[in-house]
């Protein structure tokens, strides 16, 4: 029995941000797209945030190698970041959080902080035009409650992030992939990276338990759909067997994302990620 445009975009929302079936059927509206797309801030706030996320840990610091993301919240000025049991939100704030030190400052750019409760964290981020916001919502850690109340008074404020052409669309491309994360788990994912390239691109790899046509075709499908936003454009498929390589492009501008998938067995002792 054919099943309702509705039901296909309650369906795609549920795979592509983790969301439970039934929460989706009251998320998604009929006239707004299923994946919103991010305001100008909201994309530098994301793609920077990854890319700090990015420098300390992959998207995969839980023990099982499984996603660290058990769900995503996107809507154009904000997105909610539920991390899974296993994972470390300390771990996580830490690698986006301000600080400097004697090798100059790290972390977003100016974001500002707020703890909203020992277990969400929310940055916030300002341009000219519109505004950014990341709430991550973590297991309740002690641990995560002292770091912040010494560290998050001291954070200093830091100039925006750089507005190179090339890194711009960097992170609206990076905020583009990870806003469709989700639709990996078709592929029994593990070891998922993410990164950007100050030329444009932002790359997603992941090892994964399952690799073959059907399922590549249905990714590529839903990764493609007209229902999200920014619309992706497939360009190119390479896929060997135990390995695929899926370029799409976005808006008509130089800017790609890449898909890396490398199918390996959680045994093998060399399945570790390689540096782009």
């Amino acid at each position: 029995m054919p099943t309702s445009r509705a039901t296909r975009r309650h369906r795609l929302f549920s795979e592509a941000t983790r969301t439970p079936l039934s929460a989706a059927q009251h998320i998604v509206h009929a006239d707004e797209p299923v994946i919103p797309e991010a305001s100008t801030a909201q994309r530098d706030l994301e793609g920077c945030f990854f890319e700090q996320v990015r420098f300390l840990r992959h998207l995969t610091e839980t023990p099982g190698g499984e996603l660290a993301i058990l769900q995503l919240l996107p809507a154009p000025s904000s997105l909610t970041i539920r991390l899974s049991p296993s994972t470390s939100i300390l771990e996580w704030v830490e690698a986006a959080l301000p600080f400097s030190d004697e090798g100059g400052s790290v972390g977003i750019p100016g974001a500002q902080v707020a703890v909203l409760s020992p277990d969400v964290v929310r940055f916030d981020y300002r341009d000219d035009r519109s505004t950014g916001r990341i709430l991550i919502e973590g297991a309740d850690t002690a641990a995560l409650a002292d770091y912040l109340q010494s560290t998050v008074a001291a954070a200093p404020t830091m100039e925006r992030p750089p507005s190179h052409e090339g890194r711009v669309r960097t992170r609206r491309a990076l905020s583009a992939l990870v806003r469709r994360i989700g639709l990996l788990d078709s592929f029994a994912p593990f070891d998922v990276d993410c990164w950007g390239w100050l030329g444009g691109s932002a790359a997603v790899e992941a090892y994964c338990g399952r690799l073959d046509s059907q399922i590549l075709q249905e990714y590529m499908r839903l990764m493609t759909s007209q229902d999200c936003e920014p619309h992706l454009v497939l360009r190119s498929l390479e896929f060997l067997g135990d390995s695929a390589d899926i370029v799409f492009s976005s808006g008509g501008i130089n800017r790609f994302l890449n898909v890396r998938l490398r199918r390996r067995s959680r045994e093998n002792p060399n399945g570790q990620n390689e540096s782009p």
